[in-house]
């Protein structure tokens, strides 16, 4: 059930702040591991804050993928790519600093 008062641009905003918080989660322990201040229960925070935003991200962007607005959609559509990029980077940096690792020794 839809209420008229109902902003049509909710799902498209919600999708993005999802994503960026998900950067933020996932851009934490990478920031520790630079600073060398890494521990492991650093992880934690990132798969507490980081899961549930995935999903959420996930469960808006659908919904403002099958919005009739142009902008909606478009932000649906960067927030997919925002949360996919930045997995690809975090395993790319990561086979990266394990090939370097295993030359190193």
């Amino acid at each position: 059930m839809r209420l008229e008062d109902e902003p049509d641009e909710l799902p498209g905003g919600c999708s993005l702040g999802c994503a960026v918080l998900f950067v933020i989660s996932a851009i934490w322990p990478l920031l520790h591991v630079i600073g060398r201040t890494y521990e492991p229960e650093t992880w934690l925070v990132s798969f507490l804050i980081g899961g549930p935003s995935f999903l959420v991200t996930h469960i808006f962007a659908v919904l403002a993928l099958r919005s009739e607005s142009s902008w909606v959609k478009s932000c649906g559509k960067w927030a997919l790519r925002l949360v996919w990029v930045t997995i690809a980077l975090f395993l790319v940096v990561g086979l990266i600093g394990a090939i370097i690792e295993s030359i190193s020794k």
